[in-house]
């Protein structure tokens, strides 16, 4: 474990370099100047790097995960247990689908913060998005192109979703955990009459699991449950 940097889970470029790594495996958000170091930080020391598809591809979906998979099991000689990784995260994918497979989509939105009267939601080209539709759910901002644009209140109001996904963000970090981001979100009280907050209609799903990668498909089954519980 490298200690933090800029936030928490991001070393600096001098930490990573202090390890000495052959081969540095990260977001495309982690290669840059702001957050682990730029590309040519990388590439003038010799050290070989790799983005997850996921983060780096715009309108990615879960084929990208199992693509990264592809590849760190080419890079590492290990192709015949990438491919079994892959077929079980697929397996865990259908049983998902085949479940909420004909249901009503329900309308949702995923939350990413508030702040100042103004609310941080995912826009349709997202991950996230795209794993929410997988999980019967419609992306009530689905049609916004921003990745993770700045709603209004009356946004918000008119297309009243029945349910709202909270990204749930490591307490120490910089953006608000869960639990604080529904507290901030009550408090206005013109979203009291709103369906998902009337009724409490949260769906907590762990940052992490909301992100392209394995542990996505954790994320993808608690938006289908929390979605659809009649189906499990």
């Amino acid at each position: 474990m490298l200690a933090d940097g800029n936030w928490p889970g991001v070393p600096t470029f001098e930490t990573i370099i202090g390890a000495e790594p052959d081969f540095v495996y990260g977001t495309a958000y982690s290669f840059s100047e702001g957050s682990c170091g730029k590309v040519e930080d990388f590439t003038n020391e010799k050290i070989n790097i790799y983005a997850t598809e996921g983060t780096a591809i715009k309108n990615a979906d879960i084929d990208a995960v199992y693509h990264d998979i592809k590849n760190i099991g080419k890079i590492f000689r290990v192709e015949d247990k990438a491919d079994k990784t892959i077929e079980e995260l697929k397996s865990k994918v259908d049983d998902v689908e085949k479940k909420v497979k004909g249901k009503d989509f329900v309308d949702a939105l995923i939350l990413e913060g508030v702040s100042n009267g103004k609310i941080q939601v995912d826009g349709g080209t997202t991950f996230g998005s795209k794993l929410l539709e997988r999980a019967g759910g419609k992306n009530i901002f689905g049609g916004v192109k921003d990745s993770f644009p700045m709603v209004s209140i009356e946004e918000v109001i008119k297309k009243n979703p029945t349910a709202i996904v909270v990204v749930d963000f490591p307490t120490s970090s910089a953006t608000d955990s869960a639990k604080k981001q529904i507290e901030q979100l009550e408090k206005i009280a013109e979203l009291k009459n709103v369906d998902a907050v009337k009724n409490k209609n949260y769906i907590i799903v762990p940052s992490i699991q909301i992100f392209p990668s394995a542990q996505s498909i954790e994320g993808l089954t608690k938006m289908a449950k929390g979605l659809h519980p009649d189906a499990f």
